[in-house]
């Protein structure tokens, strides 16, 4: 069997963040540690260290798994747009080598640039206490969340945040804005064109489905313009919903 440690690199889309190095557990067998640290040059490295693996290929992807989770958990937790894991190094030894000979390989290191000017320091005790005590929320719901708002632009962003929130609600409109205005009591309402007086929909509703559906006398642009004013709001009550559904799944 083997042990060893896989490092991985990410890169935050936008709005760039800096910690110290932490700590994490994480719930697989193989998996006895995880280190996370972020700066401005590299992004997010992320270092795995595992054991009882039968072959290399197998630690580095559970490994891989291990990481992708913790991103997506990072993700949830701060609203960052943290791209994929790139795997940049790995070592890996036998747990009882014989005659004391040590198998190693040893990935590429790869140094990523950041372009955005804006720079987050954040301490590394308020990232641990963030990743440790992680809102209620399933794990492919934090992937889908961490995905949609890696979403280039943001009238796709909107779409695809939207989109989730229609999966959240069972492709339900109504639903949707029924949790939306519980959560933004003053969230601005229009009628809707195609359903009966007095049925109304918020602001997000109403800007999806000009994007979705033909509206006669929408100007696209001014929607584009109203949904990059709205998009991170929209954040806030597709991530709402998440830990709504999950409370509700599993019980207070």
């Amino acid at each position: 069997m083997l042990k060893g440690s896989v490092e991985f690199v990410a890169s935050v889309e936008s709005n760039p963040i800096e910690f110290d190095e932490v700590q994490v557990t994480d719930d697989r067998d193989e998996v006895d540690l995880l280190l996370i640290r972020a700066d401005s040059a590299r992004g997010i490295t992320v270092s795995v260290r595992i054991s009882d693996v039968s072959t290399e290929i197998d630690g580095v992807a559970i490994a891989r798994n291990a990481a992708d989770a913790l991103l997506d958990t990072l993700a949830f937790e701060r609203r960052l747009p943290i791209g994929q894991p790139r795997l940049i190094g790995q070592s890996f030894e036998q747990t009882d080598p014989p005659d004391e000979t040590h198998h190693i390989s040893a990935g590429v290191t790869l140094h990523m640039s950041c372009s955005a000017t804006t720079l987050t320091r954040v301490d590394g005790t308020t990232i641990a206490d963030q990743l440790s005590n992680s809102a209620a929320a399933s794990d492919i719901h934090k992937q889908m969340f961490r995905s949609a708002i890696r979403s280039g632009g943001s009238t796709e962003r909107f779409m695809h945040l939207y989109n989730l929130m229609m999966m959240l609600f069972g492709d339900h409109q109504g639903r949707v804005d029924r949790f939306i205005q519980q959560n933004e009591p003053n969230v601005a309402l229009t009628q809707s064109p195609h359903l009966k007086t007095g049925v109304m929909e918020t602001v997000y509703t109403r800007l999806r489905n000009e994007i979705s559906h033909h509206r006669q006398g929408v100007d696209l642009e001014l929607t584009k313009q109203e949904m990059s004013n709205h998009v991170g709001r929209l954040s806030e009550h597709v991530r709402g919903a998440i830990i709504a559904e999950a409370t509700s799944t599993n019980g207070p």
